[in-house]
């Protein structure tokens, strides 16, 4: 598990008018609450600035820190998936994850992907969408740039020919990696947080039981119905849970 973040992750927040105290005091009894091995009560007081609406990835990523010290499995990961929303270039909340994934229930294999997809797929992960969005910006004028060269030059170098087709190249990755990290975002995922629940052949305990999830299963979230949520796991299972054994990210 890698250290708290520090207080100077949130002192740039903005103050919260109803809260009666600041903040960064809050964050720092949180941390100190932490530092004493006190899980409880620091999950109280990161939940407290999370009610109060600080939607900080650096509370997100202490809160996971102190789920996982007290065994809650799911809500650690589901902290962290959070953290890494708000913040999906963070190694350390990254690494964190990772560390927690290794004592999931559910080892379930994620079903492998064509080499080439990969390479649009993997771009908004290590990137973010924001500096994915800035670098097809860049390219898409850079690609203009060539083009112009092209046409205006009548001695078209092999330099000037290389520069368009790379530009026009890059401009269709990073352009179709953007696509495909806006249309991962509209997905709604979760992570099961009960002990386990059973996967329903439809939205209700009477329907025929699938199989079973455990705490820290990463799933999509495909339909709601009725207090109960159609999940799809990586390994092609679909099944019904109930909506309260869900937390979504």
């Amino acid at each position: 598990m890698k250290k708290l973040l520090s207080i100077a992750a949130i002192c740039s927040l903005p103050s919260l008018a109803l809260a009666q105290e600041d903040p960064a005091e809050i964050f720092r009894a949180a941390n100190q609450a932490y530092d004493q091995k006190s899980f409880s009560t620091a999950v109280d007081q990161y939940q407290t600035l999370l009610e109060k609406g600080t939607l900080s990835a650096a509370v997100y990523y202490n809160l996971g820190n102190a789920y996982f010290r007290l065994g809650n499995l799911g809500e650690a990961i589901w902290c962290y998936r959070k953290a890494l929303k708000l913040n999906p270039t963070d190694k350390e909340t990254e690494e964190n994850l990772e560390f927690a994934r290794l004592y999931q229930v559910d080892k379930i294999g994620e079903q492998k992907s064509f080499f080439l997809l990969l390479l649009f797929t993997s771009l908004p992960r290590v990137l973010g969408l924001g500096l994915l969005s800035w670098l097809v910006t860049l390219v898409w004028w850079l690609a203009l740039a060539s083009l112009l060269l092209f046409f205006v030059y009548r001695k078209r170098s092999k330099i000037i020919k290389t520069l368009m087709l790379a530009t026009l190249l890059l401009l269709v990755w990073f352009g179709s990696s953007l696509w495909s990290g806006a249309k991962a975002e509209e997905k709604k995922v979760g992570v099961v947080l009960a002990g386990q629940a059973e996967a329903k052949s439809g939205p209700g305990e009477d329907y025929l039981s699938l199989f079973t999830v455990h705490q820290g299963l990463e799933c999509e979230v495909e339909e709601e119905r009725a207090d109960w949520y159609l999940i799809y796991v990586s390994n092609g299972s679909r099944g019904w849970i109930p909506a309260r054994a869900l937390g979504l990210i």
